[in-house]
């Protein structure tokens, strides 16, 4: 998380900075049948639990990423979130393609349980628990 904190100085001061912040869940499904179904269509079930707390002086939040291309396309993977329990802030951002440095585009989505969110291709994107429950 380091590269992402905005609080560096929180960072360097705590022995915190090896604590989970999050846990992620991966390849979920109900029975194996219903993973067989899931991953024939290219798909996957995640989990990921995002605790409150602050980390220094700003919320906790994941690492976030980029989807990878498509294979044979010029698009990365679209991604839907849906908030189970809590309430989320999802921050995405569009860049310059081959240059994250140079930013095209940002929105902030807020979200509740039950919200459905979509990630557009080629957007990165941080879940943040700005929330004083577990997201």
């Amino acid at each position: 998380m380091e590269d992402v904190l905005f609080d560096k100085e929180w960072y360097d001061a705590t022995d915190a900075r090896n604590d989970d912040l999050y846990y992620m869940f991966r390849d979920l499904a109900k029975n194996d049948s219903d993973l067989e179904v899931i991953k024939a269509h290219h798909l996957r079930y995640d989990i990921t639990a995002i605790p409150p707390r602050m980390l220094g002086s700003e919320f906790t939040k994941t690492v976030g990423h980029y989807h990878p291309k498509i294979p044979g396309a010029d698009v990365s993977y679209p991604e839907i979130y849906q908030v189970l329990e809590g309430s989320a802030i999802y921050l995405l951002q569009k860049a310059e393609s081959g240059d994250e440095d140079i930013v095209l585009d940002v929105a902030v989505v807020s979200a509740e349980k039950g919200d459905l969110v979509l990630i557009p291709p080629e957007y990165g994107h941080v879940t943040i628990n700005a929330a004083e429950t577990t997201l």
